[in-house]
């Protein structure tokens, strides 16, 4: 966007899931890397009373200066773990992590690669993680990440979200 002649930065990022698949998680992570690199961001969240199996969505914005209205009407990417029943409009890119494309966007096996080079399911979202910060071009070092990730996963956290980021 341009506002009085000068470019500003201001992206708006829509994360849907069900319950159980780290949508929060990932939410208030990749919000804690943007402000680590000096945006502002507001993060939403929006999900069912049911703890596993409800939809889940995080709504994140983060811009260079002040953010003056958080909604999401139209999304620059659209991240989605499972087939949702609610509908999103958005404008740049749709990655969905384990279901067939069916928009213009793309699939990339988030879960597959999570247990076959992890053994783990647990890391889809850290995966999810390195992709988005890849497509957002922020490169977060492992200095920034030790910060904000449990010291008992960070290894392993770590080594997911630089395959996210290294994987094309």
């Amino acid at each position: 966007k341009q506002i009085w002649g000068l470019i500003r930065v201001i992206k708006r990022i829509i994360l849907a899931g069900t319950g159980g698949y780290g949508v929060k998680f990932l939410g208030t992570l990749l919000g804690k890397v943007l402000m680590l690199k000096g945006f502002q961001v507001t993060v939403t969240f929006d999900y069912d009373a049911a703890s596993r199996g409800g939809d889940i969505v995080s709504y994140l914005v983060y811009s260079d200066s002040k953010i003056g209205n958080p909604t999401i009407d139209e999304a620059d990417i659209l991240l989605r773990f499972t087939k949702t029943n609610k509908h999103f409009k958005c404008i740049k890119r749709i990655i969905d992590t384990q279901i067939a494309n069916e928009f213009e966007g793309i699939s990339f096996p988030f879960s597959k690669d999570a247990v076959e080079k992890f053994q783990d399911r647990r890391v889809t979202n850290m995966i999810a993680l390195g992709k988005l910060l890849k497509e957002l071009e922020i490169n977060a070092s492992g200095d920034e990440l030790k910060q904000i990730i449990p010291p008992q996963f960070f290894v392993k956290n770590l080594e997911a979200i630089r395959y996210g980021f290294d994987k094309s």
